[in-house]
């Protein structure tokens, strides 16, 4: 809440580690630390993989975050975890966005839908938004 992006991700990161892997507290902290770690991108993009000067002064990152391909496989642990929470859709579209548009586009929809059930309307249509930039790319990329 302080806006301390880094030390809260940080902070999931501790607890994420004192949790059962593949638990919903481990799946919980893998969500806040990624969340945080990627509000805290020093030039704003909100991007993980940023490599402008700014962003690559940041600590460094843990393992399953340091490569898109790892975040991938943590993504998928976290859906498996909590595939209730739209959060952990949005994380698998994001960590899924320029390398597999089609997967992206789904994991968005999922987390639309998720938010949609719940009444979390302004969610909604920005998991929406989402998913129809992806379908977007993916058809500009045919």
């Amino acid at each position: 809440m302080s806006g301390d992006f880094l030390r809260a991700s940080e902070f999931f990161l501790y607890a994420m580690e004192r949790c059962e892997p593949d638990s919903e507290g481990w799946a919980n902290g893998a969500l806040g630390a990624w969340n945080g770690r990627r509000n805290a991108a020093a030039c704003g993009s909100r991007h993980l993989f940023c490599d402008c000067q700014r962003c690559a002064a940041l600590p460094e990152k843990p393992a399953w975050m340091a490569s898109p391909e790892a975040l991938v496989v943590t993504a998928e642990r976290v859906v498996a975890a909590r595939p209730e929470a739209p959060t952990a859709w949005e994380m698998h579209g994001v960590a899924h966005w320029g390398t597999d548009w089609s997967m992206a586009s789904k994991s968005f929809m999922k987390a639309a839908k998720l938010s949609g059930e719940s009444g979390d309307v302004e969610s909604k249509a920005r998991y929406s938004k989402a998913a129809r930039r992806c379908l977007e790319q993916l058809r500009a990329n045919s």
